[in-house]
């Protein structure tokens, strides 16, 4: 699962590389290249997102809620812009343990998903030049490793907020996944959720509450 989580990073680092100015965290040649080696699959974007709610948010632990005997959580990335209200069981990685550009590692331990947040440095150029950009990537390399990637879909991109979807190909079968990229400020983030004999539609109810500090 980090795989591909360093896989989607990747993805939106590389995009970034659309505009004259290099990015202030890009990705090496190396990691690129494993991009194109391995392969993921885009989860596919099911509907626009709402706008944008800025809602301060500060810890990095899940925030644990009942409600109608089932759990809401907060889940929030160490930057502290990005939070996450998912129902479930998470557990939270200790950010010590995140290797970068992971900014949140979090599990549902009721059915192994995993949702991510990767902080991706600075927006250089205009949002609508990265998410073309962006877009472009995530297709291509459903064309170039249509063995490795299928059922690529990109949404329609908002002022902040673009998802995209995609299957990854495995031996042991198709992982979906399921991404937001995301603009705060001039700081880009990549929200991602995926997991094993996981459809779609499942993945996309832990991103359908995004909200951004700041």
């Amino acid at each position: 699962m980090q795989l591909k989580t360093m896989i989607l990073a990747s993805f939106l680092a590389f995009a970034m590389t659309a505009c004259d100015k290099p990015p202030a965290s890009s990705v090496s040649n190396e990691s690129i290249q494993q991009v194109e080696q391995q392969a993921s699959t885009l989860p596919e974007n099911t509907a626009q997102v709402a706008a944008e709610v800025a809602e301060p948010v500060s810890d990095t632990k899940a925030e644990e809620k009942p409600i109608d005997n089932k759990t809401i959580q907060t889940l929030t990335d160490s930057t502290g812009r990005i939070s996450i209200a998912v129902m479930g069981t998470f557990s939270v990685r200790d950010n010590e343990e995140n290797e970068p550009p992971t900014t949140l590692f979090a599990q549902d331990q009721s059915n192994q998903a995993i949702v991510t947040v990767s902080s991706l440095g600075k927006l250089n150029g205009t949002p609508d030049e990265y998410f073309k950009k962006l877009s472009e990537v995530v297709k291509q390399q459903e064309s170039d490793n249509p063995q490795q990637f299928s059922k690529t879909k990109v949404g329609i991109a908002t002022n902040n907020r673009m998802n995209y979807r995609f299957m990854h190909n495995t031996e042991n079968g198709e992982t979906a996944e399921m991404c937001m990229a995301i603009i705060a400020g001039d700081d880009l983030y990549s929200v991602c959720a995926n997991g094993e004999n996981l459809s779609f539609d499942a993945l996309n109810t832990y991103l359908s509450d995004v909200r951004i500090a700041g």
